[in-house]
């Protein structure tokens, strides 16, 4: 017959295990990996040591591009902070900046990345297609093909994702203002 004593501390072990072994983190998350595709391309900026930088806010011209439908191996989140590897072993740290988006992070995330893998939808036109590989917003392209080619801008500049014009980040302080007609293209893109 066990002891209360020994019968407590079993039972305090048993959940420190069970706890440890599923626990969550600030910002979500069971502690594992997951693999995700990318559902907009994605940009980053050379962060600290070896590693790129991906921030939520989407500096659109950041100088590295992750396209569309890329396989990334996605880490845990640590107070908004979590790990990227892409295929070929590229390491990124994505920046959840919760202020600029009206969502919490695991909103963010369903609108970012998939769990499956990602194609192009069929109707884009050729120079959509264009625009998406390149990274670009370009005049001509429709609402859909400008999210997928640059991705989605910070809600504080464009709450709406439907109005007539969106801002997007081109860096920390700058802005760029997509412009769309009456058919949801892009007509005009201003600094």
């Amino acid at each position: 017959m066990k002891t209360p004593f020994l019968a407590l501390v079993l039972a305090l072990s048993a959940l420190v295990l069970s706890t440890a072994s599923c626990r969550s983190n600030a910002g979500g998350g069971p502690e594992t990996t997951r693999v995700v595709y990318a559902a907009t391309n994605l940009r980053a900026s050379p962060g600290r040591g070896a590693t790129w930088e991906v921030v939520s806010t989407n500096f659109i011209e950041a100088p590295k591009l992750i396209p569309v439908g890329t396989r990334l191996e996605l880490g845990p989140a640590r107070r908004g902070r979590m790990t990227m590897t892409d295929e070929s072993g590229t390491a990124y740290t994505l920046v959840f900046v919760e202020r600029h988006h009206m969502m919490s992070l695991d909103a963010w995330l369903d609108r970012q990345f998939s769990d499956t893998p990602v194609e192009l939808p069929a109707d884009l036109t050729q120079a959509e297609r264009d625009a998406i590989a390149a990274g670009r917003g370009e005049v001509g392209i429709s609402r859909p093909a400008l999210f997928l080619a640059i991705g989605y801008p910070p809600a504080t500049k464009s709450p709406n994702l439907e109005a007539r014009d969106l801002t997007y980040q081109t860096a920390k302080f700058p802005t760029r203002r997509f412009e769309f007609d009456a058919d949801g293209r892009v007509s005009a893109i201003t600094p």
